[in-house]
């Protein structure tokens, strides 16, 4: 090893578990004392690289679907409090979708706290319910983003339906209209290999006392092509607490596969087949 005098020096020792060392040594004021600093360059292993080489890329998408008509009145803040801001703060994911549906939808991209708040502040006005366009806008949006991403990359979305059932405007959603949203998104993700490589999982939450269960699990039914073992098929939520209650239940099951290094689409799901 050679050390120069001064603050910067070069050196060519290395051994074999390892690359180079590097020698440093700061003169200390008033004499000829200095301090000695030792780093080490680091390659990563042969093995390691292959195994990083040979990773499927993935994608992890949370998208909400929320009811804010007037028949849920405060419920929507109370859901997108209780559900949204604790997921953003999670970090699993690498895009979050909020779909706020009443007649018509609007559909968020929420990268952070700042961009849920500003929306918070802005919610569209309450009015009747349509619940096939909420679904329907939220498929399209959703879609998009998967015929953006590279056919080979696993994708887990996690959707979540929020709405108390009360369905007075325009067609009600139904099994072969819900189909027409999967097999759109099939195509979106990857046309050659059907859903493959689609992990979507449907987590439906029945808002307020008068909730009604029909839609959310005609969607649930149809959509999902992948479940999170450990969830129930449908949440019951007719106050804050009790949605705070459903979503701890929630983001334990998901822990195991969005929280890890060697988490995320594909791992810790059970695949389920077409039709099922």
């Amino acid at each position: 090893m050679t050390i120069l005098d001064g603050t910067k020096s070069s050196t060519t020792n290395s051994h074999s578990g390892g690359g180079a060392y590097h020698a440093s040594m700061t003169r200390l004021p008033g004499g000829t004392v200095g301090l000695i600093t030792i780093t080490q360059t680091t390659t990563p292993s042969a093995a390691a690289a292959a195994m990083a080489a040979t990773q499927t890329p993935k994608r992890n998408i949370f998208n909400v679907i929320l009811d804010n008509s007037a028949s849920m009145g405060g419920s929507t803040k109370e859901a997108l409090q209780a559900i949204v801001r604790p997921v953003l703060m999670k970090g699993w994911f690498d895009e979050t979708l909020v779909t706020l549906f009443d007649v018509s939808s609007h559909t968020y991209s929420i990268p952070d706290l700042v961009h849920f708040d500003k929306m918070m502040a802005r919610l569209p006005t309450q009015r009747s319910t349509n619940i096939t366009k909420g679904v329907e806008d939220s498929m399209i949006q959703l879609g998009e983003r998967l015929a953006a991403l590279k056919p080979e990359m696993d994708v887990q979305v996690l959707t979540m339906l929020l709405t108390d059932g009360g369905h007075n405007e325009g067609t009600p959603i139904s099994a072969p209209i819900a189909a027409q949203y999967r097999q759109v998104l099939q195509r979106k993700r990857s046309p050659s290999v059907d859903d493959a490589r689609l992990f979507h999982t449907v987590v439906p939450f029945c808002l307020t006392s008068e909730s009604d269960a029909k839609a959310s699990m005609i969607v649930k039914e149809v959509i999902e092509t992948a479940k999170i073992p450990g969830l129930p098929n449908i949440f019951y939520a007719k106050t804050h607490s009790e949605m705070a209650v459903g979503l701890t239940e929630v983001l334990d099951a998901c822990d195991a596969i969005f929280a890890g290094d060697e988490s995320g689409a594909g791992y810790g799901v059970l695949k389920l087949g077409d039709g099922a």
